[in-house]
């Protein structure tokens, strides 16, 4: 179990980038870095209970070794499901407002300039980056993340993922 305090440790435990302090998820890999914080580790816990008691042996104390080492196998055999969804969930909605940032850079570009922006690809994200209407270079979720057009952006066309498709 690895835990992390974002304010004193700021670096992702998953890919190891340097994080903002106060930042739940990581920019580069989308790791929840408060997830160990927001629910507690039921083994530890157990384990730490087992610790608090007194250390003279009775005739209980294998029962209660027993009881304790059952229950963590059964724990062991469990799956983790507060982490296996939580990542590509993440990821997911990360992309998706990515998504919504470049629509809302190449509304505002539409609307301030004669020669309105169609299609969308790297060279577009930088125009867009060169002329202010995005503040930054849009960091991809996950590789193989791209945005491309589906459709004439300067009127019903929409920007998608190549993974993760468009916002609905």
């Amino acid at each position: 179990m690895f835990w992390q305090d974002p304010v004193t440790d700021p670096f992702c435990p998953q890919c190891g980038d340097r994080t903002a302090a106060g930042v739940r998820f990581c920019r580069s890999c989308g790791y929840d870095l408060l997830a160990d914080d927001l629910q507690p580790d039921i083994e530890q816990m157990l384990v730490l209970a087992l610790a608090d008691q007194p250390s003279s042996c009775s005739t209980g104390c294998l029962w209660q070794a027993g009881l304790a080492g059952a229950a963590l196998f059964l724990l062991a055999l469990l799956p983790d499901t507060r982490r296996s969804g939580h990542r590509p969930l993440a990821r997911e909605k990360a992309c998706y407002a990515n998504i919504r940032v470049l629509l809302g850079a190449v509304e505002m570009y539409n609307m301030d300039h004669q020669q309105m922006i169609t299609r969308m690809d790297r060279s577009t994200m930088k125009v867009l980056q060169e002329k202010h209407y995005l503040k930054g270079e849009i960091s991809s979720p996950e590789p193989g993340c791209e945005y491309a057009n589906d459709g004439d952006l300067s009127g019903n066309g929409r920007i998608t993922c190549a993974i993760h498709g468009g916002v609905e």
